[in-house]
């Protein structure tokens, strides 16, 4: 399949300028060479030459050497007064090229997110590791910095008896994968368009909103894998040869699913981005259930365990509601924990659905569904400080702007 990022289907004119311009497209493999499927569209890939102001041919680049030397005359005290940029402003982002904002707003998002691991005491256990993301605030203080932190979301490790039973249903769900197979294909990226025909979220009109998916895309796409890094567990076909799953499996590890964790966090994004346009939840709701199908189709795929996009649409959740607070600087964090509670043998009749997961997940409701409340728990609430502008509230600001 081909594939474009979500942000950067102008980016490769960027170096147009001399007959390299072509090269944008180079970058166009993003993540894909790590990631295999799960981010074969990955934002930060179309860098290629826009991180310059352009490529020139050797021809072109004497020509210009050679129109300087003819017009530029005798050099003059008179130069231009250039105009005054604030120093760490986010209105500078608006002066940036797209691949350079979009590094920009990256780091600054992943600096404040932590992937922390606690082992098991017994290194021969298959189901007591486990691993938290937190938030990470760094304020100056008199003799350094001073950090606070809160946990986002807590995965602990399931048993390979849970997994093997599992197998079971991946091998049940094949049976859709003739029906399914035109949206596996074409979801193997970001799978952003079906969310552009839900949202109408026309490329030309809606560009930053663009821009914000695949930020969300990228940021939630690097905590996933080093989630699945710690936990490492096996794919379904590891567990039967009979599964031969219907596209290659990635080389990573399982759980969380990545397309789970990476659509439901765009599901929330987008929801509470377009909260004024359907004010009774039928929007948001579709956007939920767009999430739950791409997920859904990754067990229809047999690369993927039901419970991997349980597991991955926590997280979305948990990431999209964190990064909406962060745009909006009113970060309050619940706690989403993952851990199987049900016995090894739960684990065939254990499946996910997309009717589990509408408007009502947003709010963060202890979950009504046995299977899902057999896996997923809420903490307190915690309140981090408001905080001052950032690059990424500037994002989002400048996409709440094109729905105005």
């Amino acid at each position: 399949m081909a594939t474009t990022s979500t942000l950067t289907g102008a980016t490769g004119a960027t170096g147009a300028t001399g007959a390299t311009g072509a090269t944008g497209a180079t970058g166009a493999s993003g993540l894909s060479a790590v990631t295999g499927a799960t981010g074969a569209t990955g934002a930060t890939g179309a860098t290629g030459a826009a991180t310059t102001a352009g490529s020139y041919s050797p021809a072109l680049a004497n020509a210009l050497l050679g129109a300087r030397d003819a017009i530029k005359g005798p050099i003059t005290s008179n130069g231009l007064i250039p105009p005054n940029q604030k120093q760490n402003s986010p209105e500078n982002l608006s002066r940036w090229s797209l691949a350079i904002r979009e590094m920009t707003i990256l780091h600054e998002l992943q600096s404040h997110l932590s992937v922390v691991p606690q082992m098991a005491q017994n290194a021969d256990a298959d189901d007591q590791g486990g691993v938290t993301l937190h938030h990470v605030e760094t304020t100056a203080g008199s003799h350094g910095l001073n950090l606070s932190t809160a946990p986002v979301a807590s995965f602990v490790r399931p048993s390979n008896g849970f997994l093997s039973v599992q197998t079971k249903r991946v091998n049940f769900d094949a049976d859709l994968r003739a029906d399914r197979m035109d949206e596996i294909l074409t979801q193997t990226g970001y799978p952003t368009p079906f969310f552009n025909l839900i949202a109408g979220m026309h490329p030309g009109q809606k560009r930053h909103t663009h821009e914000l998916v695949g930020i969300t895309q990228s940021v939630v796409s690097s905590i996933v894998l080093s989630i699945k890094h710690v936990l490492a567990v096996p794919r379904p076909d590891t567990f039967s040869h009979q599964i031969q799953p219907a596209i290659p499996t990635p080389g990573h590890g399982t759980l969380p699913s990545g397309h789970a964790a990476e659509n439901f966090a765009v599901a929330v994004v987008l929801a509470h981005l377009l909260k004024d346009r359907a004010v009774d939840g039928s929007l948001a709701n579709m956007l939920l259930r767009q999430a739950a199908r791409i997920a859904a189709n990754r067990t229809v795929a047999g690369v993927h365990f039901p419970i991997d996009s349980v597991a991955g649409a926590m997280l979305g959740i948990a990431m999209g509601q964190y990064l909406v607070g962060r745009a909006e600087q009113t970060l309050c964090i619940r706690e989403a924990r993952f851990q199987v509670t049900a016995d090894d043998s739960a684990g065939e009749g254990f499946d996910f659905s997309a009717r589990d997961y509408l408007i009502e997940d947003l709010q963060n409701k202890e979950p009504e569904n046995p299977d899902i409340a057999n896996a997923v728990t809420f903490g307190s609430a915690v309140t981090m400080t408001e905080g001052s502008e950032s690059p990424f509230s500037w994002l989002w600001k400048s996409a709440r702007a094109e729905w105005a």
